[in-house]
């Protein structure tokens, strides 16, 4: 008998006898990409979803409702796992678990167990394949689960739910702060509705504005390129991976897959610093803006270091001239010329920018004057971000490690 059993008199079962695959369909016509879930739109960590790049060709996927959880089965070391808060379709490699009885199994407790390392790394260990390695469906339908009362189930949840809605509404404020960030800088900086000397919008009010080559701009503007904007801007570099000595050290390096338009902390992999000195990767300050310039669909994201970094050759970094801009508005420019200067990409196989392309890219340079007196605003937004982005790490490091506990039983409540 195990200990649970004995202890605590948690039941044993299996995931399959309580929580079964869901195998039912629905036709992808109806769906849009916002309610299709692949294990490409599910993020690494535990970390929720990103809208889908595409609907797939088949006429029908798994069906899934509210409440469900979804476990990517490919390479389940990446931890991809969501709690559907709406109805869809997912694709063959995305599982569907939903409790077959409430009253047996809470269906937040079932989400947290498929959340937890213990049932993560089992199926890491019984998965099937090298190159792209699945889990064991028939091994996951007969692994054993032990569940405790319903009572004690809702206190386990209540715990890590208070967690991580503590952690979803830092997420949202930081979704509003960027929202404010944005719509001051379209307001100031594309509609030209700064403040003029009396307080007033400027265009709005018949502030003067003069023609350019990108347009009617305000008169002391004037044309420049994205690189007028930086002290330094160069791409990164990758150490020979032939190499053992150049891993494992204490430096961040990036890859642009880690990019989710955000600051960015602790990256998957870290480099030595005899790899940084026998290599073209580069250290780059806090505060540089990271910009994805080669390979669909990571082209054009943006990533804000947290502290000083490298990262590979497939991101250009923008190291702000404070005299002239913060890295808040280098962000908030870039973002917007997503789309021109992806247009601009090129390469037959895949969408590639290069770094001379949007060094060169125009842009309107905004007077000094103006400039300094958005800049404060912009800065305690994004620095709000950063430090909502710091303890959501926190939260989820707390959460993370009660996790486990509280699952296992090793902790009780």
């Amino acid at each position: 008998m195990n200990h649970l059993e004995t202890i605590y008199s948690w039941k044993k079962s299996n995931i399959g006898a309580v929580a079964p695959f869901i195998t039912s369909k629905v036709d992808v016509i109806g769906l849009d990409v916002s309610e299709y879930i692949s294990t490409d739109n599910m993020i690494v960590n535990r970390g929720g979803i990103v809208d889908a790049e595409k609907l797939p060709s088949v006429g029908r996927v798994n069906k899934f409702q509210i409440g469900d959880t979804l476990f990517s089965n490919i390479r389940p070391y990446f931890k991809k796992v969501w709690r559907a808060r709406f109805d869809g379709g997912a694709s063959n490699d995305v599982l569907i678990f939903r409790s077959i009885d409430s009253d047996i199994l809470d269906p937040l407790f079932l989400y947290y167990y498929i959340s937890s390392d213990k049932f993560i790394d089992f199926t890491v260990k019984t998965a099937k394949g090298v190159k792209m390695p699945r889990g064991d469906k028939d091994a996951i339908k007969a692994e054993s689960i032990y569940l405790p009362s319903l009572v004690e189930q809702k206190r386990i949840v209540a715990v890590l739910e208070c967690l991580d809605e503590k952690i979803e509404l830092l997420r949202e404020q930081n979704e509003t702060l960027e929202d404010m960030a944005q719509l001051l800088f379209k307001r100031w900086f594309v509609d030209f509705n700064f403040p003029d000397e009396n307080g007033k919008p400027y265009k709005d009010a018949g502030g003067k504005m003069v023609e350019s080559e990108l347009g009617e701009i305000p008169e002391g503007w004037k044309i420049g390129s994205i690189e007028d904007l930086t002290i330094k801007m160069n791409s990164g570099g990758t150490p020979s991976t032939k190499n053992a000595e150049y891993y494992g050290g204490s430096l961040n390096w990036f890859s642009t897959k880690e990019f989710k338009d955000n600051f960015v902390f602790d990256s998957e992999k870290k480099i030595t610093h005899k790899g940084l000195s026998n290599s073209s990767a580069k250290l780059f300050p806090e505060g540089t803006v990271l910009m994805a310039i080669y390979a669909s669909p990571t082209v054009g994201r943006l990533a804000i270091l947290s502290k000083e970094s490298t990262f590979n050759q497939a991101a250009v970094g923008l190291i702000a001239n404070l005299n002239v801009a913060g890295y808040g508005y280098i962000y908030l420019q870039l973002k917007k010329l997503r789309d021109e200067l992806n247009n601009l990409a090129n390469g037959a196989a895949q969408q590639n920018l290069n770094v001379g392309l949007v060094k060169r890219f125009p842009i309107v340079i905004p007077k000094k004057s103006v400039m300094q007196s958005c800049e404060p605003t912009i800065s305690s937004l994004f620095e709000k971000i950063k430090t909502n982005s710091e303890e959501i790490r926190s939260l989820k490091r707390v959460r993370d490690l009660l996790l486990p506990k509280l699952i296992s039983g090793e902790i009780g409540l």
